[in-house]
């Protein structure tokens, strides 16, 4: 039952992310403009890129870590 519960917290909340952009579209695209929107846009981006970018591998090597130095790392 466990694993039901944490998936449904799990759709829930993917569910919201992805709707609250949805449901705020049409009202950045009219209080923005379009010249606003497109800034938006390639800001946001931008944003998308570097924080792909800055976290590539970031999982990896935390496992790599833990796994190499175990609990002889306290830092």
């Amino acid at each position: 039952m466990s694993l039901l519960k944490d998936s449904a917290i799990y759709v829930i909340g993917e569910i919201l992310s992805k709707a609250l952009p949805f449901v705020l579209l049409p009202y950045l695209t009219r209080s923005l403009g379009v010249e606003g929107f497109a800034d938006y846009s390639y800001y946001m981006a931008i944003y998308v890129l570097l924080t792909f970018f800055i976290t590539i591998s970031q999982d990896g090597s935390i496992s790599r870590h833990y796994f190499v130095y175990g609990k002889l790392s306290q830092g």
